[in-house]
């Protein structure tokens, strides 16, 4: 690579697709900004998945492929609406949560979360529904005590178990 500069390359791989990625499980040849350095699929981008993470720097500062961040997990999950699947809106509380786990945040707003439709409520008998926290329901930290009041009273329906944050890079 000898004469040529960071910017001749990042240059090239900007005009033609020249990074091998997956978007919607399948590889293809992308330009830098169409992908995403990140293990885990987000709609719209290519993600970077199958490459050791130290080549993260070749392709954040050398090629200038965006980071999956904290501030992107946030968004997502902000502009979830009421109509989505309710596994999906778990798994993006579950990566704000290990992103949170892993280093605190201060621009998260919690109460603008609160007022949002994002918890996943299981009613008495059974329908799942996604509903603001000012809906009052319990919150399961004992699996013996829950299999008592499922039938009685509002649960969020989630597990204590999050991903590790070392997934999320």
């Amino acid at each position: 690579m000898s004469g040529l500069s960071v910017e001749v390359v990042k240059s090239a791989f900007q005009r033609e697709s020249l990074v091998l990625a997956t978007r919607d499980s399948q590889p293809g040849w992308y330009k830098p900004s169409e992908c995403l350095w990140s293990s885990i699929e987000q709609p719209g981008k290519a993600i970077l998945k199958e490459y050791p993470v130290e080549f993260n720097g070749f392709f954040i500062e050398s090629l200038g492929v965006q980071p999956f961040t904290i501030q992107m997990v946030y968004n997502d999950l902000f502009a979830t609406n009421e109509d989505a699947e309710i596994s999906e809106i778990k798994s993006k509380i579950k990566y704000l949560n290990a992103f949170l786990s892993a280093k605190p945040c201060d621009f998260i707003d919690p109460e603008t979360l609160m007022q949002k439709s994002i918890f996943p409520i299981l009613y008495p008998g059974g329908p799942k529904v996604i509903q603001p926290a000012s809906v009052e329901f319990a919150i399961v930290d004992r699996e013996y005590l829950a299999s008592y009041f499922r039938k009685a009273i509002k649960m969020l329906d989630f597990t204590q178990e999050v991903p590790e944050p070392e997934g999320l890079l």
